[in-house]
């Protein structure tokens, strides 16, 4: 018995032939075509069907690519009960897509909900489309015909976007709110128009942050421990950067370099929204870069750097050095970026 055999524990007799498959492996390629199996239909693995639930959403078979993605999205799921590999969200998505362009949001809120409950984790793209979808459902469930703000008369012809009550001749402003239609005096739309800016930035905010671990009721309580602070109703920035320096800490403090490099990086991002100086955020973001390399890789590792487009940076594109001589004096990021911030990075050389 050769060594390679003593190694994997195999006792192969003199007439057993060489190329005969190791133990195991016929079990697993039985179990792989179950799992594909499964997630096949009409001839096809669901994987095939992407290009074509594509296809028939953008002709306007909104139906019939709903219905596609419905089944596809059973097959991944079949599979997935088969292998334990997953599921794939794209079909989710689409059918999302196609029904809300149905105005069905009932069903949208329902796939949504699917995808998220049996996926696990965080997802925050599906949490913020779930969100609006609720929005959407409720404000259908609860819609009433337009009327006018000030003598409640019902607007059986509302105008457009501006005009009269025919009852009492109130200015009235016409806004889409949840997908209904309502009328505002010229103030209260003005003040909804502020409200939906907020809203709209509060689910921004809410977006980037599911990326890292915070919740929306982790955002409301932090919300409110500023707002016993100042004495003034926090700011939506305010909040986002409590947040965010918080995850950026509990990443750095437990040696999840990657991730609180992504956290800083995108406290550099805020910044440079904000007009504020982005570089300090961003060299807390280079740090940790260099510590996730040093984690892994020894100091002699031949590393490139990989500018960002601006002219500035672009000096700097592909140069090569070893991390330990990079680490002695770590470039990032260039202060002087043209096109703040700094998206240059370091890897490991791999050519």
């Amino acid at each position: 018995m050769g060594l390679l055999d003593r190694l994997l524990g195999r006792d192969r007799k003199p007439e057993q032939a060489i190329d005969e498959p190791a133990p195991g492996m016929a079990d697993f390629d039985a179990e792989r075509r179950r799992a594909e199996a499964a997630g096949s239909f009409d001839g096809k693995h669901f994987t095939e069907w992407a290009p074509v639930v594509d296809e028939l959403r953008k002709d306007g078979r909104t139906e019939e690519s709903l219905a596609l993605a419905y089944r596809c999205i059973d097959a991944t799921e079949a599979q997935d009960a088969v292998d334990g590999h997953g599921i794939a969200p794209g079909y989710y998505w689409d059918a999302a897509v196609a029904l809300r362009a149905l105005v069905r949001h009932d069903e949208e809120v329902a796939v949504l909900e699917r995808y998220l409950n049996r996926a696990g984790g965080r997802n925050p793209k599906f949490e913020d489309r779930l969100r609006t979808a609720a929005e959407l459902r409720d404000a259908a469930a609860n819609a009433t015909d337009p009327a006018c703000p000030t003598c409640a008369t019902v607007l059986d012809a509302p105008p457009k976007s501006r005009g009269k009550c025919p009852s009492c001749g109130q200015q009235l402003v016409m806004r889409t709110v949840a997908g209904q239609r309502v009328a505002f005096t010229p103030e209260q739309a003005a003040e909804q128009t502020a409200a939906d800016k907020a809203a709209k930035q509060r689910a921004n905010f809410l977006k980037r942050l599911g990326y890292f671990d915070v919740t929306e009721e982790g955002w409301d309580r932090t919300q409110q421990e500023l707002t016993g602070q100042f004495g003034t109703p926090a700011k939506d920035g305010d909040v986002y950067w409590r947040l965010a320096n918080e995850a950026a800490l509990r990443y750095e403090q437990t040696r999840q370099w990657a991730l609180g490099m992504r956290v800083r990086n995108d406290m550099a991002k805020f910044n440079v929204e904000e007009g504020r100086d982005w570089v300090g955020s961003a060299r807390l973001a280079a740090q940790d870069a260099m510590r996730d390399l040093q984690e892994y890789d020894d100091a002699k590792q031949a590393m490139i750097l990989i500018a960002c487009p601006c002219d500035v940076c672009q000096a700097d594109h592909l140069t090569v050095k070893p991390l330990g001589t990079f680490a002695a004096a770590w470039p990032l990021p260039h202060a002087d970026c043209s096109r703040p911030p700094c998206r240059c990075r370091i890897q490991r050389q791999m050519y």
